[in-house]
């Protein structure tokens, strides 16, 4: 009985140990992390229009108005992250750390009780890897959507080796229940990122032939429908977002929108490889040579650089072949290429993931010596079919594509298996000479395929980039010294930055507006075709009163960013400021539809409802700007004088309370409480509190 109770409680306790240690360094990291501006300030590529678009579905609700260039899930997980925590963003964090960590958990039992029985080194390093691999500290925590990825990528594969293995005891009912719900998340992975459709569409394929041998080789007719019941619940998630998008945008628009871009940075003349295009005056310019000439001709976006892609192909096949090899290679390079706000000096910002640095050569090496020694036998190639489709299609999706690290994501459970599969292997057999040199072989193939190949890297762009996005970082924190200094180092880089001479303006405002002006003047200079540097000298003139010289750069900014939210938000105060009410709401409204996060616009038109006595659309306006900013108590004071307004006086009372419980020295909200508390029923007034 003692010997029973010991063989259940001795991996217990190691499961608990291996957990416990998971969530140990994940709260160190995040403590280290949590020094960067960018910890609590979402910016940069992707991470603030993920960001941005949570905080739309927050104010607005679910369906959005527009395609929008991202595929739709993770935008509303992170909006319900953001719900559930608040914007409390250490919790948002160690939530996604901890989704993703869970769905390596669940992956750990199907590879310990399915895919590797008896190979106790595979079952204890697979969950190893993914708990104190450094890179994925980082990358798991980071607003992108490989975090909802990789746990749906875990549950997706351990429900398909669960489905077959009831098929194999002949429990069809149940096999078709797992197909089925495996079915479901590979739609949901698709919906999060659309290059899934690789993997579905290769499981699809894998099933399928499978089924037909199982029906040729023993003439039986269970599992037949395996791959309609997988490809089925897929396509069923798909569809809803694949028919909305395309009704809003008057064409066929499968998930997301853009995907014609990626496609094109991967294929034409200047391509590398890699995300060789960074967001900036070229990425944009590319952006509207692109929807200029998709215009002239009278299609999409997508459709024009998906023509451009072939036009290539066709003109320079030999190119063409060199691109797809080179990617072919970078795939496994230790580098962890950029692909988004993760250039290098921000992915190593912390001690921790910096000590893991050069990590991935070991990782590589062992993955691919581990796919070679696992194609070697047929059994093992069957024991781990599906982490090896998970590799090819990854792979794939790559080489069609561009090449990154983050990219590379969707690959780490197959990686970590095969580099598992690897070290048991060795182990096993190294008292084997002729087996022993054998593995070294492999392994210094694995090796030289994941250091030798170079990816183009400018690594002073990649630090003058991420000096830019902590200097603005620092900027919306309020630590106008950092982000000054961070935007400078920008500078000495990219001595024409627009966005950098812009924000040092802003800096300056205070202090030296003459310096200020010359500031927006030297942003004007550098890009005259963009509007923010006409803007904040419209914005200097009209603090001045000077509403002359004001409104000439406000039609200047306008004509260059017709549709930019903040040239459209500040023109609505201008106007406001002018006495122009309805003219200032009319371009407050438009500026929401472009940027429906945008709580300050909420604020203004709610503060604009209260004064032309609406207090019911004031409360609706104010209540969304709330949501999206709780701890600003002069919109929080605009919300409790529209409830007053609109008979809600209890409501507005607790609002009140909860200003002073934030900000006791707030003293509109102690005048308002005193009159409200004492049942004077005066106007109180309302102020735009922004």
């Amino acid at each position: 009985m003692v010997y029973i109770v010991k063989r259940a409680v001795k991996p217990l306790m190691g499961i608990c140990t291996l957990v416990l240690g998971a969530v140990i360094v994940r709260v160190i990291y995040l403590h280290q992390f949590s020094a960067s501006p960018l910890f609590n300030v979402p910016i940069g590529p992707d991470v603030e229009e993920y960001d941005n678009w949570a905080r739309e579905i927050l104010a607005w609700g679910l369906i959005p108005g527009k395609p929008h260039i991202h595929a739709p899930l993770y935008p509303l997980g992170l909006a319900a992250w953001y719900g559930l925590l608040g914007f409390r963003m250490f919790w948002v964090r160690l939530f996604q750390s901890l989704l993703v960590l869970g769905g390596f958990g669940i992956l750990s039992w199907t590879v310990a009780r399915i895919v590797a029985p008896g190979r106790n080194l595979v079952k204890w390093l697979f969950p190893a890897l993914a708990a104190f691999y450094p890179l994925l500290w980082f990358y798991s925590s980071e607003l992108i959507c490989e975090t909802l990825l990789l746990p749906l990528i875990c549950l997706t594969v351990a429900l398909l080796y669960r489905s077959e293995d009831r098929l194999a005891a002949n429990d069809y009912r149940k096999s078709a229940v797992l197909i089925g719900a495996g079915g479901f998340c590979a739609g949901l992975m698709a919906i999060t990122h659309p290059l899934s459709l690789m993997f579905i569409a290769a499981e699809t394929v894998f099933l399928a032939v499978a089924a037909c041998r199982r029906f040729f080789a023993r003439k039986t007719r269970s599992g037949l429908l395996l791959p309609l019941e997988f490809v089925l619940p897929a396509v069923l998630v798909i569809a809803p977002v694949c028919i909305h998008n395309s009704r809003l945008a008057g064409r066929f628009v499968l998930i997301q929108e853009n995907g014609g871009f990626n496609f094109y940075l991967g294929h034409n003349p200047a391509a590398t490889g890699t995300c060789y295009l960074r967001p900036g005056p070229a990425w944009n310019g590319l952006h509207r040579w692109a929807e200029a000439a998709a215009a002239r001709q009278g299609i999409g976006k997508d459709e024009f650089l998906a023509g451009k892609v072939f036009e290539f192909i066709r003109s320079n096949p030999g190119r063409e072949l060199g691109l797809l090899v080179k990617k072919a290679f970078y795939v496994w390079n230790f580098r962890e290429l950029a692909s988004g706000a993760d250039v290098a000096p921000l992915v190593y910002f912390t001690g921790m993931v910096r000590s893991g640095k050069y990590l991935f050569i070991l990782l590589g090496s062992l993955s691919l010596s581990g796919l070679v020694l696992v194609l070697r036998r047929r059994k093992t190639a069957w024991q781990y079919r599906h982490f090896l489709l998970l590799l090819a299609s990854g792979w794939m999706a790559q080489i069609l594509t561009v090449t990154s690290g983050r990219y590379r994501l969707a690959m780490y459970p197959a990686l970590f298996v095969l580099a598992a599969f690897s070290v048991e292997y060795f182990v096993r057999h190294v008292k084997n000479r002729r087996r022993t040199l054998e593995y070294s072989l492999i392994f210094l193939f694995g090796f030289l395929v994941v250091t030798l190949p170079v990816p183009p890297a400018d690594i002073p762009a990649e630090q003058a980039e991420a000096a830019s996005l902590l200097g603005e970082a620092w900027f919306r924190q309020g630590n106008y010294r950092q982000a000054a200094a961070g935007l400078q180092a920008s500078l000495k880089y990219h001595p024409a930055d627009a966005r950098a001479f812009n924000l040092l303006g802003i800096i300056a405002e205070k202090s030296s507006p003459a310096r200020a002006a010359e500031y927006y003047r030297r942003a004007v200079k550098s890009a005259p075709d963009e509007a923010e540097g006409y803007l904040n000298l419209a914005i200097q003139y009209s603090t001045r009163n000077e509403l002359a010289p004001a409104a000439e750069y406000f039609a200047a900014a306008l004509r260059r960013g017709p549709d930019n939210p903040e040239v459209l938000y500040n023109y609505g105060c201008f106007l406001l400021k002018k006495g122009q009410t309805a003219a200032a709401a009319e371009y407050l409204e438009k500026c929401l539809r472009k940027a429906p996060w945008n709580d300050k616009a909420l604020n203004t038109l709610g503060v604009i409802r209260i004064q032309n006595g609406q207090p019911a659309v004031a409360v609706d306006y104010l209540r969304r700007a709330h949501r999206l900013a709780p701890d600003k108590t002069g919109m929080m004071l605009n919300l409790a004088v529209a409830l007053y307004q609109n008979g809600q006086k209890a409501e507005a009372i607790t609002r009140l309370k909860k200003i002073i419980a934030l900000a006791p020295s707030f003293k509109p909200a102690r005048l308002l409480l005193n009159r409200w508390g004492g049942n004077r029923e005066e106007n109180p007034g309302v102020q735009n509190h922004r």
